[in-house]
């Protein structure tokens, strides 16, 4: 839901298996403080919203299994504080953004099971 984005001292949002449909809403870019994201939701879809650019708090975002599409944002590369990246399993079919490159404390990337070119 969109008032998902007044939780501004959320630490840690985790949504399971869960029957959450829809988009991911683009005020989840209003939790600020967040540094754990886990949406491993098999009824999402659409895009990754530009607004997750503006989480640069975090460490670990797990983003696997639901059903994104197009393209990874070019504002991923303003997540420089994360570590992990678990973007598999989705839809995405779009080469990656080179801006990926300015996440160099990133240890894991998982791209698995995409249509990603280029």
């Amino acid at each position: 839901p969109t008032q998902i984005g007044l939780l501004t001292s959320l630490q840690e949002l985790i949504f399971g298996t869960n029957q959450v449909t829809g988009p991911i809403p683009s005020e989840i870019g209003s939790l600020s403080s967040l540094v754990r994201l886990y949406i491993n939701t098999h009824n999402l879809n659409g895009s990754l919203p530009s607004e997750i650019g503006k989480l640069t708090s975090i460490t670990e975002l797990w983003l696997d299994n639901t059903r994104i599409d197009s393209n990874i944002p070019s504002e991923i590369g303003r997540l420089t504080s994360a570590k992990k990246l678990y973007l598999n399993n989705n839809y995405l079919n779009k080469p990656l953004p080179s801006e990926i490159g300015k996440l160099t404390h990133l240890i894991l990337l998982w791209l698995n099971n995409n249509q990603i070119n280029g």
